[in-house]
């Protein structure tokens, strides 16, 4: 319970560029707002590998997403990808040549769950990732003295437990 904690910690008190924790977290929304067991999830880990992000703040916000997903999200996905895959004759002959496409056909977008999830998300991205972006730097400018100052957080560090913990645990 204690380690989720002490990373977003190190993470948000770290030199890791704000947009890169800001790009981490943009990033965990297609995680979370998409299944997980469909074959678009390989074109997100290669994003996860090989982008510059804070994977970190993938990883931390992660659970967050998914929690959304469950209490409600999930059924706007559902309606945005039944909308855009039923209900839009327009587009009828675009998600025919999609869904035969070679490399696009795996991207699954033809199950209304991962069409609108991704689609949501991607509507999203900008405002988390400015929303992130500007809670980073207020709370390096605002909060990271203070947090470092209280009693609690230098009772906390003073622990025996505590040191051989930050001596054990992986700087970044």
């Amino acid at each position: 319970m204690i380690r989720p904690i002490i990373k977003l910690i190190r993470t948000l008190q770290s030199n890791a560029n704000p947009h890169e924790v800001a790009a981490g977290g943009a990033l965990g929304l297609y995680f979370g707002f998409t299944p997980l067991n469909h074959t678009h999830v390989i074109f997100l880990i290669l994003a996860f590998i090989f982008f510059k992000i804070n994977r970190a703040a993938t990883i931390l916000l992660l659970p967050l997403y998914k929690l959304l997903y469950i209490l409600g999200v999930v059924y706007l996905a559902d309606g945005i990808g039944s909308f855009l895959l039923i209900e839009c004759e327009f587009l009828t002959p675009f998600w025919s040549w999609f869904v035969h496409a070679p490399v696009l056909a795996y991207l699954d977008f033809h199950y209304t769950l991962v069409l609108g999830g991704i689609v949501l998300a991607l509507m999203l991205t900008v405002p988390v990732y400015w929303l992130i972006l500007k809670g980073v730097d207020a709370y390096r400018v605002r909060y990271r003295d203070r947090l470092n100052n209280w009693h609690v957080t230098q009772w906390f560090k003073g622990l025996t437990i505590s040191r051989w913990l930050f001596s054990w645990w992986p700087k970044g």
